[in-house]
């Protein structure tokens, strides 16, 4: 009862971080795009997607590497302290070798040169990565502290971003925010680190760092090429079209990576729970969770993807305006990938990983960076913005087809048609119900809220209809905690 409580809390931590997480660009990004424009806004996204490379080789996949290793060790103090200390120092190495090659790409490529600043600003990318020590908090499963202190950083950078972003050429200072209210937290976590590990009672002869780089140079090359396609569009597109092209796209990328960021971001969470209960073989409480996280999957993804590519216009006029129109069309053939990341994330996260089937994982995600790249290539010249997002969509489905290949048997256990037909069906209904809204003249904002009210109490009231267990097992669990 007592891990169930402790699950359920994390959850619900990590789901308030993920509302902030959505609620902070919703606020944000209205206000700085309108100031720094398509070019200002292309300049900060292409800058940061070239940051991320370095960043990935700089982290080696230790992140997601750290959480499953501490995870295991988590019940012993000395074991795990023994580990957080070897990986630490591996991170500090490749850290401080990237960012001498940086500093010589900055200063050596004419294309970073005369953005200096700005490539320089955010390097500090690389200092906040290394003593983040987010994997530790996470594989100890300590999501409150990560919440409040993620929290504290968004509200000051908003705050900052409001007083000193305030012409098109304030976008230097606009990066270096934006880079500290996802980064900037590892000020806090380091001086914390010493509740959670014992340092003093490690001697340096009892490391063996090389016993981590075989798994963690696994964890390093799915963690390339999950960059390279997810970045590759934005990189490209810097390079063989113009910075306005970036920004369209970057837009668009960015509203669904926040509804991405919704569906995902408890994945994290359940990863050190299931690598311990594999650890521990407890089968059955494994696959009831897998089980659970599917379903909150298609529950949430496939009314986000219909709402939002029925309101895609609406929403892209709310958040950027009328200079960002061509976002529309990209952001429509993104949306779909929200389904297929949702999913390829429960298989790769929280079935893959657990079960240590990374180079399983790793060709997959090869894959889809080969379809990926192969398409930028042949129709970026003459598509454009609208090429990477076809890319996209099609480098997301090939993932989606592998893995459930690869784990079928695992993904016939936890499907069950007549329920995903009937979310379907609740979702198509419900975004028939809201586009009645367009009928009416309202403004955008007006439209947009609206029309949410009507597809989500008409989707919930016809889940309630078709007797949706999961839906059924939240309204007896608040009708539990109301009696109580």
């Amino acid at each position: 009862m007592e891990e169930n409580r402790v699950l359920k809390k994390n959850i619900v931590m990590n789901a308030i971080l993920s509302f902030i997480t959505l609620v902070y660009p919703l606020i944000i990004f209205p206000y700085v795009s309108r100031i720094l424009l398509p070019n200002g806004i292309g300049k900060v996204n292409f800058a940061i997607s070239i940051i991320t490379y370095f960043s990935m080789f700089a982290q080696l996949g230790i992140p997601l590497y750290g959480i499953r290793i501490c995870s295991e060790s988590r019940d012993d103090k000395i074991k795990l302290t023994k580990v957080v200390l070897e990986i630490f120092i591996i991170y500090l190495i490749t850290t401080f070798t990237i960012f001498i090659i940086y500093l010589l790409f900055v200063f050596n490529v004419e294309k970073f040169f005369v953005e200096k600043k700005l490539y320089l600003i955010i390097s500090f990318t690389f200092l906040f990565n290394l003593i983040g020590f987010e994997w530790l908090l996470k594989s100890l499963e300590e999501y409150t502290l990560i919440v409040e202190i993620s929290v504290f950083f968004k509200i000051i950078s908003l705050i900052f971003i409001l007083i000193l972003v305030k012409d098109k050429t304030d976008y230097v200072k606009y990066a270096f925010l934006t880079i500290f209210a996802t980064s900037g937290t590892s000020l806090f976590y380091i001086i914390k680190l010493k509740k959670y590990v014992k340092l003093k009672s490690i001697k340096l002869k009892m490391l063996n760092l090389s016993q981590h780089l075989k798994p963690i140079f696994t964890f390093f090359l799915m963690s390339v090429t999950i960059t390279l396609y997810t970045n590759l569009d934005t990189v490209m597109l810097g390079f063989l079209s113009t910075e306005e092209q970036v920004g369209f796209y970057t837009t668009a990328l960015k509203i669904k990576n926040i509804l991405v960021t919704m569906i995902t971001s408890f994945g994290t969470v359940l990863l050190p729970r299931l690598s311990y209960y594999i650890t521990q073989k407890r089968e059955e409480e494994y696959k009831k969770i897998i089980k659970k996280s599917f379903d909150y999957i298609l529950i949430i993804s496939i009314p986000l993807v219909i709402y939002f590519l029925l309101f895609a216009k609406t929403t892209i006029m709310i958040l950027a305006g009328e200079k960002f129109v061509n976002s529309v069309i990209l952001m429509q053939i993104l949306m779909p990938t929200v389904i297929c990341i949702g999913i390829t994330n429960l298989i790769g996260i929280q079935v893959m990983l657990p079960l240590h089937q990374e180079k399983k994982l790793l060709l997959t995600v090869i894959s889809g960076a080969i379809v990926d790249l192969i398409i930028n290539l042949l129709f970026i010249s003459k598509l454009l913005a609208m090429a990477s997002a076809l890319a996209t969509l099609a480098a997301e489905i090939v993932v989606l087809i592998l893995q459930g290949l690869i784990m079928r048997s695992i993904i016939k256990s936890i499907i069950d048609k007549k329920e995903i037909f009937k979310i379907l069906i609740s979702s198509v209904i419900s975004g028939i119900l809201s586009s009645c809204i367009k009928l009416f003249s309202f403004n955008n904002i007006t439209e947009f809220f609206l029309s949410g009210i009507v597809f989500l109490v008409s989707f919930i009231i016809l889940l309630i209809i078709f007797k949706n267990p999961l839906i059924y097992e939240i309204l007896e669990n608040r009708r539990k905690w109301l009696k109580n």
